[in-house]
């Protein structure tokens, strides 16, 4: 129960199934009941931005959800139907797909009309991001993907930390880390495979950043405690940041904004997590 909604066990079943299906998961008693935690999990917060959004007068048209599907079927690379049909052969109706777009376009449309004009970042924030880019030329700047698991509340910590091994495992066991991140990332990356570019020392989170600095190209680290929860990295590629020119303002602009955004949204879904009812039955 999720205030005065009921997310049934055949609910979290059916959900469970896609998710397992789609980060190719094995389909055994145990990773079921793995997976199953991390996706209640999910579908709670789906919840709860699904009520936020209705509270602040948010609605999602099907358009919005139809383009959605178009873009996820595009991505592997077929049509609508030819999608709908690989997710009925394998047992997955396509409403719980719906619904988890429903609420990550509601989410989406929330954040950028109520926390958008929060995520100020300053011409002194930008200098500051140049003067260490300059003091960091010609060293290494890194392309990392993330995933990231929110702790809400200091009785998750455990519980979370364990599910973090776990993915670690099957991401090391071949799983791809980007649907690992697109099914049970909490962070905004999780829309985009957890990929969050090319990074520069200081950009992100210091516990990050020590980690990234010890990492070989390809390798997997985690899971590492930082501000919020707990992080899984993949270190996807090193380069050496050019020793002429400077990088873009409005580049450097996006990513500072983007940061802040990510983090006023996950500060919101905590608060969210924190004032509800929620009752598990088992």
């Amino acid at each position: 129960v999720v205030n005065d909604e009921v997310i049934t066990g055949l609910d979290l079943a059916v959900r469970t199934r896609m998710a397992m299906l789609s980060a190719q998961l094995p389909d055994t008693p145990e990773m079921r009941n793995r997976a199953a935690r991390q996706v209640l999990r999910t579908m709670i917060d789906e919840r709860l931005m699904l009520q936020e959004a209705t509270r602040q007068n948010i609605a999602v048209q099907q358009s919005e959800i139809d383009a959605e599907l178009t873009h996820l079927a595009e991505r592997n690379g077929v049509t609508v139907e030819q999608f709908g049909q690989y997710l009925q052969q394998n047992g997955v109706l396509m409403e719980p797909l719906t619904d988890q777009l429903r609420a990550t376009i509601a989410w989406a449309k929330l954040v950028n009309r109520q926390l958008r004009p929060r995520a100020v970042v300053t011409e002194e924030d930008v200098d500051e991001v140049l003067r260490q880019a300059e003091e960091n030329r010609g060293q290494p700047q890194r392309r990392v993907s993330e995933i990231f698991l929110a702790v809400g509340q200091a009785s998750e910590e455990e519980e979370i930390r364990r599910g973090a091994e776990r993915l670690i495992e099957q991401i090391r066991g071949g799983i791809p880390f980007s649907a690992i991140a697109n099914q049970f990332s909490d962070s905004a990356t999780a829309a985009v495979g957890g990929d969050v570019g090319w990074v520069l020392p200081g950009q992100l989170p210091a516990e990050v950043d020590e980690a990234l600095s010890s990492m070989s190209e390809g390798e997997i680290a985690g899971p590492i405690r930082a501000a919020g929860g707990y992080y899984i990295l993949q270190l996807r590629g090193q380069r050496s940041m050019a020793l002429d020119g400077e990088p873009d303002r409005e580049e450097v602009r996006r990513v500072l904004v983007n940061q802040r955004l990510d983090l006023l949204a996950r500060r919101y879904l905590r608060d969210l997590r924190r004032d509800a009812f929620v009752e598990i039955r088992v």
